[in-house]
């Protein structure tokens, strides 16, 4: 199978990350059997995972079985600052709704970016996902439409005024192709919001194995350039994510140092895996998806995780329990698999506990 860049098409890719450990972690949190190559292209930077048909067939595994937010019952996820993604991201575009229109979310999950969304504006909701068991409580959202089955139902043309597609966009494989179709679904005016891991701050998301492109705001910018007039990212940007707005119509938000990227090569990947090399058992901070890959690379060699959202604390990831770090004892070390930004965050707030910080972390 050649491999070409997903953003641009070239063929010269240089490879980062040869990863042959095999246990990965997906998107909804589980543990997976996968090797993978990780690789930019040479031509505009863009980081991508090598598409063979060995990576096809496991994500295709993981979309059969898939089942968002089981950890907290369906519910969105809380973020380190105790905020609501959908939340942020419907405050973010504020500006760009009217009154009344109609909005498509793909990917919906279990419609929690709907729900937040028809919190606050009176439009009328349409859905698309792989599988209805996931949206099985659209119905009850006010104004909520038609739920769009993937690859059975047609998407209306020229009909919606947003098309959202939050944490998608990295797991298509055919970006270009994916943009075509949500332009098609637009009206003329209409506006694309995308939600994305930002590379740049979640150097871990490399690790999760359905995220097949890792987007930079500059790579992001340049493939939606390739498709729209005007493309912006939203000046409140929630941290690790990149939210961006494309549209043929001019765009009324902050676009400022949108090209700030950092140095991502092999030596970040080899001093990020050599670090995770602990000769006491730790304590995760944490029950995502990087946590997870940290406990599957250390073999579930550690205590716990610590979790403060209070609908995982009390539950197990895969038989290691969750508990709230007021809980743990004092002399645990407790790694952080997260930014530096986020590692200080949690260190000023827990001051008794002695945290690890992976310093080749972006």
């Amino acid at each position: 199978m050649s491999e070409k860049c997903l953003v641009c098409a070239q063929e010269e890719l240089t490879e980062l990350l040869n990863y042959t450990a095999g246990k990965v972690v997906s998107s909804d949190n589980k543990i997976v059997n996968q090797k993978f190559q990780l690789l930019r292209c040479d031509s505009c930077s863009h980081i991508q995972k090598k598409i063979d048909k060995s990576l096809l067939k496991t994500i295709e595994n993981i979309y059969h079985e898939y089942s968002a937010y089981y950890l907290t019952d369906g519910k969105e996820e809380e973020k380190f600052d105790a905020s609501n993604r959908s939340k942020s991201i419907v405050n973010n575009i504020s500006q760009m709704v009217s009154n009344k229109g109609n909005i498509l979310d793909i990917g919906t999950g279990t419609g929690v970016f709907l729900e937040e969304f028809s919190k606050v504006y009176d439009w009328d909701l349409y859905a698309q996902d792989i599988k209805i068991s996931l949206n099985n409580h659209l119905d009850e959202l006010k104004n909520f439409k038609f739920f769009f089955l993937f690859n059975k139902n047609e998407l209306y043309s020229n009909y919606f005024d947003i098309v959202s597609a939050i944490h998608v966009f990295e797991h298509i494989i055919d970006l270009n192709k994916f943009l075509i179709e949500m332009k098609t679904a637009l009206k003329k005016d209409g506006i694309l919001l995308l939600q994305v891991p930002n590379i740049d701050e979640n150097i871990f998301d490399v690790f999760t194995i359905d995220h097949v492109s890792h987007f930079t705001r500059k790579s992001i910018y340049q493939i939606l350039k390739r498709h729209f007039a005007f493309v912006s990212f939203t000046k409140n940007q929630i941290y690790r994510e990149i939210t961006v707005i494309a549209s043929n119509k001019e765009i009324p938000l902050d676009n400022s140092e949108f090209f700030n990227t950092k140095d991502v090569n092999k030596k970040v990947f080899s001093d990020l895996l050599d670090g995770l090399r602990f000769k006491n058992k730790i304590a995760i901070f944490g029950a995502s998806p990087s946590a997870l890959f940290c406990a599957t690379y250390l073999d579930f060699n550690i205590e716990c995780f610590l979790d403060e959202n209070k609908n995982k604390v009390g539950k197990k990831l895969f038989d290691k329990k969750i508990i709230h770090p007021l809980e743990l004892e004092p002399n645990i070390e407790v790694l952080v698999p997260y930014s530096k930004k986020l590692y200080l965050q949690v260190s000023d707030r827990y001051p008794n506990l002695k945290f690890i910080y992976l310093k080749s972390e972006l």
